[in-house]
């Protein structure tokens, strides 16, 4: 196991400088209003995918050993080719999107969800090397290409950013798909299939899932101005760099957790690993302050000033989502969906309440307090939850005494 956390670990670490690059290049030669369109329509993007993966996502994984795999991969682009059409023309129809770029989007749209759901799928069986590898080929290609398009063809429009990000996926997409019929689906034994519990728990899924990231992308829709939703989102992102500890451990504690079920394995590695990253956070955080405003500005440019103010405003909420955002993927492992929607809407509505006021009272510090409050109350909700079904007390949650020795006896036992 320690050495699949060091081999996603490294993935990981690598996507993450990739995608500092990028956003780099992207801030310092696009600007904060373009920055500020890009969010939005990653957000966008985001919020077509949360609707689609209700069957494509990782609640899936959850099934994919029990059905029968060839009806679950064609009814999965099935599904997104009539999804992605019909939230494409609500887009269209309410006019988010931006003039010009329509198809573009559309085609964008259903690449992403294939191919996410390819890597669902790669995930579930566990191979685990594809799975990274594809984790970082995309954004390396998408690098590539904006430095291709700003450096080489001039292109400093919003176009510079599209048409690479169309590419990458494009390219990725291909690749993914060769190795899932190839590779994924053969050795298929099961004949079962059912589509009801796929859906219920992939709905359950996605409402945690979109009350998530409107607990803290709300405020893109909020703030006034474009640049004010540059300066955000760019801080947002390089912030929640934080995170790369957490999201290297999730997706094997989730395959993990889907194989060996609701047991006390489980739950002890659960336990261990959601405190372990939390510690791992403060500690990047605190690495993060040291670093001076001024190199942030020599890197994003003089546009984003304050850039680091807002991180370290946004900062405590990054710890809580560290610690809840392990337990979520346990729940995700065993099937229980419902139970991450459960605690996921406390935080949600707090944003719903508090968003509009604080905003408009008090602009980027208003959005990140928001931020903040909601991934507080998302964190205590999930513990409450966690310590109640597995009769764990608050104290055996928030100590660290014997972690090292436990965390030492399951890498080094091999499971």
């Amino acid at each position: 196991m320690l050495l699949k956390i060091i081999h996603s670990l490294f993935t990981k670490g690598s996507v993450a400088v990739v995608n500092f690059l990028i956003l780099i290049i992207s801030s310092r030669y696009l600007g904060v209003s373009t920055r500020g369109e890009i969010s939005l329509i990653i957000l966008n993007l985001s919020v077509i995918q949360l609707i689609n993966e209700v069957y494509t996502g990782y609640s899936l994984v959850h099934y994919i050993s029990k059905f029968n795999i060839h009806k679950i991969y064609a009814n999965g682009v099935i599904f997104t080719l009539f999804t992605t059409l019909a939230t494409n023309a609500v887009f269209y129809l309410i006019g988010e999107q931006i003039e010009g770029y329509q198809l573009l989007f559309l085609l964008l749209s259903v690449m992403v969800i294939l191919n996410t759901f390819n890597c669902v799928l790669i995930l579930a069986r566990e191979f685990y090397k594809m799975y990274n590898f594809l984790s970082i080929i995309q954004p390396a290609l998408l690098l590539a290409g904006i430095f291709i398009y700003t450096f080489i063809l001039k292109d400093f429009t919003l176009g510079a950013f599209l048409w690479p990000l169309l590419i990458s996926f494009g390219i990725s997409l291909s690749v993914s798909t060769i190795f899932v019929i190839r590779y994924v689906l053969i050795n298929n034994t099961s004949q079962d299939f059912e589509l009801k519990p796929i859906l219920i728990n992939g709905l359950y899924c996605q409402l945690a899932a979109l009350m998530y990231v409107l607990s803290s992308r709300l405020s893109y829709y909020l703030l006034e101005t474009k640049p004010d939703v540059g300066l955000y989102s760019t801080s947002s992102s390089l912030i929640e760099s934080v995170l790369i500890i957490t999201n290297s451990v999730t997706p094997i504690l989730l395959s993990k957790v889907a194989i060996t079920g609701n047991n006390l394995k489980s739950v002890q590695l659960t336990q261990i690993l959601a405190k372990t990253c939390m510690l791992f956070s403060i500690l990047a955080i605190a690495v993060v302050y040291l670093i001076p405003d001024s190199l942030f500005i020599l890197l994003l440019g003089n546009t984003f000033s304050g850039s680091k103010e807002i991180m370290m405003l946004l900062s405590p909420g990054i710890i809580f989502l560290s610690f809840s955002g392990i337990i979520s993927h346990y729940y995700s492992g065993i099937g229980k969906l419902k139970t991450v929607s459960f605690y996921n809407f406390f935080g949600f509505a707090a944003s719903i309440v508090l968003a509009p006021w604080l905003i408009k009272d008090h602009g980027i510090f208003g959005a990140a307090l928001t931020t903040n409050v909601a991934y507080f109350i998302t964190f205590c909700a999930a513990l409450i939850v966690f310590s109640k079904d597995n009769s764990l007390s608050i104290r055996s949650l928030t100590e660290f005494k014997n972690d090292f020795r436990e965390l030492k006896h399951l890498f080094t036992s091999g499971t």
